[in-house]
C-alpha cells in the first residue's frame, strides 16, 4: 500500500492516513461492485465516459456515489461536486454543485483534491482508504473507489467515486495496524 508521503512527496500539506492500495483490496462488497460496474463501462478503452453510467444499473451502490467534473484552468485541475448520494451526503454535507475548493474544512479540500489528482494522473481505479476528516468523526472509516471518465479525445472530464464509511471498530487487523 503507498502512503501519500510516498505518492506525493513534494507537496507541503500531506493528509496523513490516506492510504492507496493499489492491489484494490476493498473491504466492502459494494466497492467491488462499483469497480466492476466501472471496469464493464470500459468496453476496450482507457476508461468509460460520463455517457455510460446509468443509475439504475447502479442501484447496489447508487446513494453511495458522488461524480465530480475535472475543471482544467490554465494547466491548474478544480473539481466540482457535480452529484453527491444520499449517504455521502449525510457525512460530508450536500455540496452538489459546489467546488472542492469551496468546501467547509482545509483537511477535507485538501484529502479531496489529493485522491482526485491521483484518480486522475493514474487514468485508472484506485482504492483509497482515510479516516473521516471531520475532526467529530475520527473515529470512521472512509473506503472508496476512484475512477476517471473520459471525453472522446481521452482527456479526464469526470471521476467516478464510490465512498463507505464504516467504524474504526470494524478494521481489519491489517488496516489497524497501517492506520497508525
Amino acid at each position: 500500500m503507498t502512503t501519500l508521503s510516498q505518492r506525493f512527496p513534494s507537496r507541503a500539506f500531506v493528509p496523513e492516513k490516506i492510504q492507496f492500495d493499489p492491489e484494490l483490496r476493498f473491504q466492502d462488497a459494494r466497492l467491488k461492485q462499483a469497480l466492476a460496474y466501472w471496469t464493464g463501462k470500459q468496453a476496450g478503452r482507457e476508461m468509460p465516459g460520463r455517457r455510460d453510467l446509468r443509475p439504475a444499473e447502479m442501484t447496489a451502490f447508487l446513494p453511495d456515489v458522488l461524480l465530480f467534473d475535472v475543471l482544467a484552468d490554465d494547466g491548474a485541475r478544480q473539481y466540482r461536486f457535480r452529484l453527491m448520494g444520499t449517504r455521502v451526503a449525510e457525512h460530508y454535507g450536500e455540496h452538489t454543485g459546489e467546488l472542492v475548493d469551496d468546501g467547509p474544512n482545509e483537511i477535507a479540500r485538501q484529502r479531496w483534491r489529493v485522491v482526485l489528482d491521483h484518480a486522475c494522473e493514474t487514468r485508472g481505479a484506485v482504492r483509497a482508504v482515510s479516516r473521516a476528516a471531520d475532526p467529530y468523526k475520527q473515529w470512521l472509516l472512509a473506503e472508496g473507489v476512484l475512477a476517471p471518465l473520459g471525453d472522446d479525445d481521452g482527456t479526464v472530464a469526470m471521476v467516478f467515486c464510490v465512498m463507505m464509511f464504516r467504524p474504526e471498530t470494524e478494521l481489519s487487523d491489517s488496516e489497524r495496524k497501517r492506520s497508525r
